[in-house]
Parts: structure tokens; C-alpha cells; sequence
């Protein structure tokens, strides 16, 4: 097995600092969404995959006939597919971070589990003797 991982390991102060980095992260972040319950999250609507270009042009047209329902704006709708696209940028560095510690957890558990295997195996051998 390849010694990939562990040579290196961060220590308590520098993982503290990426806690903080994180949580400070989605402070930062929190005034521009919202948690949603699995329900809530179920119940939602769901965004058509290239409904970009619809939205504005439902923007444009509604803007062009004076059209206006209440408690709806095409300002409003233009926004919240603004802040969408914003947060899947977010989003996305932070699955390629979640990755990342995944990916290592997952080798680090491996080799870590290989050396164990490895020196129970030994050691159990030289009992046997």
C-alpha cells in the first residue's frame, strides 16, 4: 500500500482556524438565504434546467406590458435567479472542499487500517511461535 497520506498532519491550532474559517464563512453568508426543513425542501419548487433565459424574458415582457401581481416583481425574480447563480459558485468550491476531506479521510482510514492489519497480523504470528 501507498503511503499517500499522514506524513503531513495539521495540527489542533490549525484545524481549530478552519473551524473558524468555516463557521465565520456561514455567518457571513447567513443574511443572504435560509435553512429549509426536509419538507420544506420537498415541497419546494423546482427550477427547470435552462429556465435562466425564460426568467428573463418573462422579466422583459412583464416590464414592457406594465404587468404587476402582488407581492410578485420582476425585479424580485431577476434577483432571487442572481443570488442562485452567486451560491452555486459557493457551492460548488465548497463540494470540491467536502471532496477533498472526504478523499482523505477515506486514504488516511485505509492506510491507517492496512498498517493495523498489518501489525495484528505480525503480532499474532509471534504469539503463535
Amino acid at each position: 500500500m501507498q503511503d499517500r497520506v499522514g506524513a503531513k498532519v495539521p495540527t489542533d491550532e490549525q484545524v481549530a482556524g478552519w473551524l473558524t474559517t468555516i463557521k465565520n464563512l456561514q455567518q457571513e453568508m447567513a443574511p443572504y438565504g435560509v435553512g429549509l426543513t426536509r419538507d420544506e425542501r420537498r415541497h419546494t419548487l423546482k427550477f427547470r434546467p435552462g429556465g435562466e433565459a425564460i426568467v428573463h424574458a418573462l422579466a422583459l415582457s412583464v416590464r414592457n406590458h406594465d404587468v404587476a401581481l402582488p407581492g410578485i416583481t420582476a425585479d424580485g425574480m431577476e434577483a432571487d435567479l442572481n443570488l442562485a447563480e452567486k451560491l452555486k459558485l459557493v457551492r460548488d468550491a465548497a463540494e470540491a472542499l467536502y471532496q477533498f476531506a472526504d478523499d482523505t479521510i477515506l486514504e488516511a482510514s485505509s492506510e491507517c487500517w492496512y498498517a493495523a492489519t498489518a501489525y495484528y497480523t505480525t503480532l499474532s504470528r509471534m504469539v503463535s511461535i
